[in-house]
């Protein structure tokens, strides 16, 4: 969404595609949805491929793995591509911006010959991990490119936006477009006394409910979590969503829970986060300086975690080994050794020194600007003279 209205208050004009169930998203950040194709259970489809083959160390089963997930994304761009190539044909993009499990767009770019540009949303855990920094041949996405005239799908693009500091991320080589990462949390109203210090040492706890949609309720730790953690001396601050909110259970003590609080507005009076390693927790709490601990479960997260305690900014606890004592071992360790804090500020600079979303979005520019002088009979000029 940053650079998305980076671009926007550039001129340009910016269209999110997405499956029907992610429109209203869309629509209240203050962006356009164009709705394709249709809706694909997604978690249903990781119970039955991807869940069975999850704590397996065989190299041949993780491979096996990593192809079933990426199955689960050919099949929602296969729900999606007939629509939203028959849109862009219509509408005559000039670039395409997409996340990188979005294999609609570089198919889409592909079909128009025009740039290609995943955009990140953390450590790049399939390229590093899986794909050893080449390809991975993934045959229901061939099959999907040929039925559009093309020989294959990249899914890396022809460029990758990368909001992630390079001290946390995997060293592949790719063509990089460096950004800071900046919060994105939608509006809410933010408690005033959540705005400030307390001089009392505070600790967020945040878990979305996407692990355990996909691999069961046993794998919502943040009960647990939060009630090994009351027993220390800080007040224990459990940010969560309408979805997550009865599963939490009643506050007490020095616990408290709030709702819809956007993370980048409560992290900066926090002395410490927990969460289970998404993207956007995961760099929200780089940008404000806040040591983590990340208690991952599914093989992305446990990547992420890695990365971020490789530099020092966090301490790492697979969700397996989260009993309560461990638990609040980890967060001891975490909040008494200054050199987690330190490293954390470190972070924190890296981020805020990278481009902005506002240059970065001069740099596409550049970019589409010397594709279309190469592909003038495919150019389109927009209403505003602006990019698509």
């Amino acid at each position: 969404m940053p650079l998305a209205w980076a671009l926007r208050s550039h001129g340009h004009e910016v269209r999110v595609a997405v499956p029907p169930a992610h429109v209203q998203t869309v629509a209240r950040s203050g962006q356009l949805p164009v709705p394709v194709g249709h809706d694909v259970d997604i978690t249903e489809l990781f119970k039955r491929d991807v869940q069975p083959l999850i704590g397996n160390p065989d190299p041949q089963v993780r491979k096996r793995r990593t192809l079933a997930a990426i199955g689960i994304f050919a099949e929602v761009a296969e729900a999606m591509s007939g629509e939203a190539v028959a849109f862009a044909r219509s509408w005559s993009p000039d670039m395409v911006v997409y996340e990188p499990t979005a294999f609609t767009g570089p198919l889409i770019a592909g079909v128009l010959g025009v740039p290609a540009v995943r955009h990140l949303w953390g450590p790049d855990g399939t390229n590093a991990g899986p794909a050893r920094g080449g390809r991975i041949e993934v045959p229901a996405l061939r099959r999907l490119a040929e039925r559009y005239g093309l020989s294959d799908i990249d899914s890396t693009g022809d460029y990758s936006v990368d909001p992630c500091p390079p001290s946390m991320q995997a060293p592949v080589e790719l063509e990089r477009i460096p950004m800071r990462y900046v919060p994105y949390n939608g509006a809410a109203s933010v408690p005033r006394d959540l705005l400030e210090p307390t001089g009392r040492t505070r600790v967020c706890v945040t878990w979305g409910v996407s692990t355990a949609a996909l691999a069961g309720p046993e794998a919502f730790l943040a009960p647990r979590v939060v009630g090994a953690l009351a027993e220390l001396d800080a007040e224990i601050v459990v940010a969560v969503n309408a979805a997550t909110r009865e599963l939490i259970g009643e506050p007490g003590g020095n616990v408290r829970v709030v709702e819809s609080v956007p993370l980048h507005l409560l992290l900066p009076t926090c002395s410490a986060l927990v969460h289970q390693g998404g993207g956007g927790s995961m760099l929200t709490a780089v940008a404000s300086g806040v040591p983590q601990l990340v208690i991952p479960q599914l093989p992305d997260q446990r990547f992420s975690a890695a990365q971020l305690a490789g530099t020092g900014a966090g301490r790492r606890l697979a969700g397996e080994d989260a009993e309560p004592d461990t638990i609040r071992a980890e967060m001891r360790a975490l909040l008494d050794d200054p050199a987690h804090r330190e490293a954390a500020a470190r972070l924190e600079r890296e981020n805020r020194d990278r481009p902005s979303p506002l240059q970065v979005a001069r740099r596409l520019e550049e970019i589409s600007s010397r594709a279309v002088a190469g592909h003038r009979s495919m150019a389109v000029p927009t209403d505003e003279g602006g990019t698509r």
